[in-house]
């Protein structure tokens, strides 16, 4: 190894991401590069990894034991994304590369490694925002960390390192200090082993797609803004432009997960019903499916007159004719209790309801963009 290829003796290079996110290949990039790299054995090449998996077992247990680290200074490491929050702070210098793959592309990954996990499963091709869920959670804790702690980061995006691996190379390289071999780092990449693509037909029955933020963004900038039903809180967290802005969550897991991902949000915990009392708002968004959805409603024009917009997510089928085989795809992956073939017809009997009492009804479609599907939003306005 180059005398120019070492580290300063108290760096320590982590690739960091979920698993089968594609640290793997990093840590190799790293290696070609002429950069030491801290692995062992623990777990062997295979045919699901044929280069090798670079792990190191001491990572296991970095929640309980971080003192190995001493051994890795001046050296790569490869940490998975839940560990990144109990790492040492200013005892060492930290230069993360953090890769991000598509997450229906990672279950895919896992399930091929791992056919007999069930939490890694895609049940009838339906979009699984459950799972995912617990990705997200994990690579925002890590990246809150990096964040508070004014680390050095470079994003990467997996399949754009499959494609350009040569600007990819050097873009690694001008993050750590510009003297790697680069065209190695390339060479390393085969676009041979990205065999798990994200090429299936997905439907969504649940979560309002992530860019439905463009469309809120519209209506509650310069507002004071509630999102009943934040759910781990990531809209709320990306909506910009509101005068004020906080949520209303009544499940006790979401909530907790909103406030350890985003502990600036400001969010009520409790039925809507029970804290309406001490609420105000201009603007109010919500995804519920009916009947609960109009009973918030009608609370909301009943006893809270400064609000003059509410926007309510409907579902992913409502744009559908009850007869298109698409629209009885959707239906049979509810529960028979949920009732959700009757949704449309009570959606539009509201709509109708509301029309009547004088507010404005306009229907915008949002397309969730790792599904390709399609979510109905109803805007109700006053005046």
């Amino acid at each position: 190894m180059s005398e120019a290829n070492t580290l300063t003796d108290n760096t320590i290079i982590v690739v960091v991401g979920v698993r089968r996110s594609g640290t793997s290949i990093l840590m190799q990039m790293l290696e070609a590069a002429g950069l030491p790299c801290f692995y062992d054995e623990s777990t062997p090449a295979n045919q699901h990894n044929i280069n090798g998996f670079y792990d190191h077992k001491a990572t296991r247990n970095i929640n309980k034991n971080h003192y190995f680290l001493d051994e890795v200074k001046g050296q790569c490491i490869k940490i998975p994304a839940a560990g990144i929050p109990f790492l040492p702070v200013n005892k060492y210098k930290y230069k993360f590369l953090f890769i991000e793959r598509n997450f229906v592309e990672v279950i895919l990954s896992l399930n091929k490694m791992n056919p007999n996990t069930a939490r890694h499963k895609l049940a009838n091709n339906v979009y699984p925002s459950n799972v995912i869920e617990r990705f997200i959670y994990v690579n925002i804790l890590a990246k809150n960390w990096i964040s508070k702690h004014n680390q050095e980061v470079l994003f990467i995006d997996h399949r754009n390192l499959i494609n350009d691996a040569q600007n990819n190379a050097e873009k690694i390289n001008n993050f750590l200090g510009g003297k790697l071999d680069v065209a190695q780092m390339a060479n390393v990449v085969d676009k041979d082993l990205y065999r798990t693509k994200n090429d299936r037909e997905l439907i969504r029955t649940d979560r309002a797609p992530a860019n439905i933020q463009g469309l809120l963004e519209q209506y509650a900038k310069d507002k004071i803004y509630c999102e009943i039903g934040i759910g781990n809180g990531h809209v709320l967290n990306a909506l910009q432009g509101a005068k004020k802005k906080y949520g209303v969550e009544e499940n006790t897991k979401l909530y907790n997960n909103c406030r350890a991902l985003y502990p600036h949000l400001k969010c009520h915990y409790g039925t809507f019903q029970n804290v309406y009392e001490g609420l105000d708002f201009e603007v109010c968004y919500m995804w519920i499916v009916y009947p609960h959805c109009k009973e918030i409603i009608d609370i909301i024009i009943a006893e809270l007159q400064q609000c003059r917009t509410i926007i309510f997510g409907l579902n992913y089928y409502y744009h559908l004719e009850e007869s298109d085989p698409k629209f009885q795809k959707y239906i049979k992956h509810y529960p028979e209790m949920a009732t959700a073939k009757d949704w449309n017809k009570n959606i539009n009997a509201h709509l109708a309801e509301l029309k009547e009492a004088g507010y404005s009804i306009s229907i915008e479609e949002v397309k969730d963009e790792d599904s390709e599907e399609i979510f109905s939003v109803a805007i109700v306005q006053l005046g």
